[in-house]
């Protein structure tokens, strides 16, 4: 009887989770009070926890990947690199990231030595980039659909962008090669950048230098997408619905709330700041849902499909012998938006530049991005022209609030030390109060500085 019982627990539990699910959905289509998504998760966690196919980050060593074999990679390289006879000799498995370099995923990195008549014995890299299986995590992701935009970025999108530039830059490249999806994309496979030069920049600031490499490489990217919309629309649909949507409130919400009371928190220990701006930032985080929408909705005016999560994390670059960038790759594309080009100016300018930078040289990088913006418009003969300078500052400066999104939310963990970093995990375990792993973030006198520099800027475009 025991062992029967046991035998019906997991198809009980995914008997429920179904049931829940299409309650939530119900719910969520008639805007009536919807069941809380860590329900949902915590039932999924109870059945998924021993998947095999993923690991841990938490851990250092690397879980078993149960698919993941020679055959398996021989049939991908030999199709990938044009060599019926590649074979391959050995392969090893290791993560391919940091603690606080990615928050949506699992990286691991594949070394496979391999043998073909054309190249000899050779080893090839590839990275796997693996959905994580259980907790809030996973709820979270499944929920924003990160996975399959991401494939379909790697897979279609970007393809098609990469198809109009033949006739004006046939070279240039801004993102890495897609290779393969496993499992409905819950591990996407890519090429390693790393094979050939790039890597991730220092992160507490981008100098100059990078930063208008930055602004050149995605004002191309937006006119790209630009130019899709006219002509292939379609492909957009996909990035229509951001991150701030009504399927994610029960995070996403609770998120943005906690991070504006974690700073309100601090922010209560400064002389000066406490009594200027502790109930103004308390104000705002009870209001921010309704704000957060408003700044990321899109109107008719200009729109571009945002990379949507563009901080220094999420971009790589490759140096000369003697230390100068070379080019640059967009990675992680799980948050792409059809809206304002704001998000992405605003999330990049407020979180990844070195506060100097930022203070000195923020409407010489705006120029440097509009230029290119426009410049690739012409050359692409689209209909739809570039907005001008003073239309795009306007633009920027309706949307103001993302700018203070991202200097509340991604700029404390850019600035903190990595080890007290953001955990993705702890934030949407705790909802709308404050995990004391994110708290921490907001202690760094870096940050400090910063943000008291930004907050009265914040004031001044009414965002409290």
């Amino acid at each position: 009887m025991e062992q029967l019982s046991l035998f019906y627990v997991p198809r009980i539990l995914v008997a429920v989770s179904w049931m829940l699910n299409r309650c939530r959905k119900f719910h969520v289509q008639n805007n009536l009070l919807r069941p809380h998504p860590r329900i949902l998760s915590n039932l999924r966690y109870m059945y998924c926890r021993k998947s095999p196919l993923m690991i841990s980050s938490s851990k250092d060593n690397v879980e078993p990947v149960s698919w993941l074999s020679s055959t398996y990679l021989e049939a991908l390289l030999r199709l990938k690199q044009h060599d019926p006879t590649l074979q391959v000799v050995h392969y090893q498995v290791a993560p391919a990231s940091r603690k606080g370099d990615n928050y949506l995923g699992d990286l691991l990195r594949v070394s496979i030595q391999v043998r073909g008549t054309q190249d000899g014995e050779k080893t090839v890299s590839l990275i796997l980039k693996c959905k994580p299986r259980g907790g809030y995590r996973e709820d979270f992701i499944n929920t924003g659909k990160f996975y399959t935009k991401e494939r379909e970025m790697l897979s279609k999108t970007l393809p098609e962008m990469y198809g109009l530039l033949k006739n004006i830059a046939p070279k240039l490249r801004m993102t890495p090669d897609y290779i393969d999806c496993v499992s409905d994309a819950s591990v996407l496979i890519m090429e390693d950048l790393s094979e050939t030069g790039f890597r991730l920049a220092k992160r507490n600031g981008l100098d100059l230098a990078h930063c208008m490499m930055v602004m050149k490489y995605l004002g191309v990217f937006h006119a790209l997408s630009v130019a899709i919309n006219e002509h292939k629309p379609d492909l957009l649909n996909l990035y229509r619905q951001n991150v701030f949507c009504d399927e994610t409130r029960d995070y996403m919400g609770s998120y943005l709330m906690s991070t504006i009371r974690s700073l309100a928190s601090e922010v209560e220990k400064w002389p000066g700041y406490k009594e200027e701006y502790t109930e103004k930032l308390i104000k705002v985080a009870d209001n921010s849902w309704k704000k957060i929408r408003e700044s990321t909705t899109k109107d008719e005016s200009f729109n571009v499909l945002n990379h949507g999560d563009l901080w220094v994390n999420n971009i790589m670059f490759r140096y000369s012998t003697g230390g100068e960038i070379e080019d640059l790759r967009f990675i992680d594309f799980q948050m792409p938006h059809f809206t304002s080009p704001a998000i992405d100016l605003h999330y990049f300018m407020y979180s990844s530049p070195e506060p100097e930078v930022r203070a000195c040289h923020y409407d010489t990088l705006l120029l440097e991005y509009h230029k290119h913006l426009s410049d690739t418009l012409d050359l692409l003969g689209t209909a739809r022209k570039a907005l001008t300078f003073d239309q795009l500052r306007t633009d920027l400066n309706k949307r103001m609030f993302y700018a203070f999104f991202a200097a509340c939310s991604c700029l404390p963990n850019i600035l903190s030390d990595p080890d007290q970093g953001f955990d993705l995990e702890s934030s949407l375990e705790s909802g709308e109060n404050p995990s004391s792993n994110n708290r921490k973030m907001f202690e760094s006198e870096i940050y400090k500085r910063e943000i008291q520099r930004l907050l009265p800027i914040f004031d001044q475009h009414g965002i409290f």
